[in-house]
């Protein structure tokens, strides 16, 4: 069997995406990873800058400035509060640079039309490290923090990386292999069993919300596909679900929403202390509102006014460091990505994104995760017609 030239690159460049975006091997396995990471994105940055004509193309041209903006006004905000906490911008702009790399290497596969080989290379680099990380953590056990960070962690860091990643993996398997045969149902729910099984034993109660409410997005797309092809949805969804706890706290004291908190996520009736969080947020943002502080300050500047790691809340967490300019771009990206993604069988995609927006609620969600998979929304599936993809929504699951 040959593999074509084209199917090496995607592989490889979907292997280092990959490695720079969604997997950070943690300090007690491996002591410098930050630096292999920058090795990776120099390399796939020369990969791709070979490519360059493809993401010149018309179908990429416009949503490709965007991001370039998306990503510029990133390293800006980082350049402006360079040294602010004695970091310094390099952090920054590797950041940046993964974001825009992870769109380019799915444009790539879209335009080779080889989008499945980069979902099956994607799902079985998740199977890796979600074997690895599983066999560690039950034999090894959790490390204690090192340096600033308060939260045990694994082999791909804490606690909320290896939900993360456990439930990427099912949701790729069900994007990738999922088409309504008996084998595949019966491998599908072992995927969701395990995934539960782990945010169980992690005791991640956001990580088991986000496994229910993608069990249902399965179980009722033929009722929700069109809705979740309209942008005005999650724009709509971060308005609501970032912004009522910061609005009135009352809502916690309504006995449903009290249940799902201290039974379900395991958390106090203030959710461990975010309340008093969301009442210091708008000092966090006003020193530099439009900016930000930048991706490298983020945590030290959290830590003095908010006396927390980050502000505990998805759309604040951006405007704190990317400022009101950078959250604007993002949303832009996000709308453009929606509507990219419409004639494609992405819906398992767009599921996951939805879930990491009602996270965002009361965790730092719309990070590298939430970008991927908006790339992976935009170009990375196949594209179908209007006709196909209405009957394989009616179908799936019956």
């Amino acid at each position: 069997m040959v593999i074509s030239k084209r199917k090496i690159q995607v592989i490889f460049m979907t292997i280092l995406m990959f490695h720079i975006n969604l997997v950070s091997i943690s300090s007690p396995y491996l002591s410098d990873y930050f630096t292999i990471k920058l090795c990776m994105s120099l390399v796939l940055a020369f990969l791709l800058f070979l490519q360059i004509r493809t993401f010149l193309k018309k179908e990429y041209l416009l949503f490709n400035l965007v991001l370039l903006l998306f990503c510029i006004s990133m390293v800006l905000s980082s350049f402006f509060n360079r040294n602010m906490s004695g970091s310094f911008m390099l952090g920054g702009i590797i950041y940046s640079l993964g974001i825009l790399e992870a769109f380019l290497v799915v444009e790539y596969a879209d335009s080779t039309n080889l989008q499945r080989v980069l979902k099956k290379t994607m799902y079985y680099l998740a199977l890796f490290y979600v074997v690895i990380t599983d066999v560690l953590m039950f034999t090894v056990g959790a490390h204690l923090p090192s340096g600033e960070d308060t939260l045990l962690v694994y082999f791909i860091g804490n606690k909320f990386n290896v939900a993360y990643l456990h439930i990427m993996w099912m949701v790729l398997y069900y994007a990738t292999f999922y088409k309504k045969k008996q084998n595949q149902k019966i491998l599908m729910l072992v995927h969701f069993i395990v995934v539960f099984a782990i945010s169980r034993s992690l005791n991640s109660g956001t990580s088991t919300i986000a496994c229910v409410i993608l069990l249902l997005f399965f179980l009722f797309r033929n009722k929700i596909g069109r809705i979740m092809n309209n942008s005005i949805t999650y724009l709509l969804s971060i308005g609501i679900f970032d912004t009522i706890l910061l609005i009135g706290s009352a809502i916690l004291k309504i006995p449903a929403i009290s249940y799902i908190i201290q039974n379900l996520l395991n958390k106090s009736s203030d959710l461990t202390g975010r309340l008093d969080i969301y009442t210091r947020i708008f000092i966090i943002m006003k020193d530099s509102p439009l900016w930000g502080v930048g991706n490298d300050n983020n945590y030290a500047y959290s830590l003095k006014y908010a006396l927390a790691g980050n502000v505990q809340n998805g759309l604040f967490d951006i405007i704190v460091s990317f400022g009101i300019i950078g959250t604007v771009l993002m949303f832009v990206v996000l709308v453009l990505a929606i509507r990219k993604g419409k004639k494609r069988d992405n819906l398992a995609f767009k599921a996951y994104l939805f879930v990491l927006i009602v996270l965002s609620m009361v965790e730092v969600t719309f990070r590298l995760y939430f970008l991927v998979l908006l790339a992976m929304i935009a170009f990375g599936s196949e594209k179908v017609n209007q006709k196909s993809l209405h009957q394989h929504n009616l179908g799936v699951l019956k």
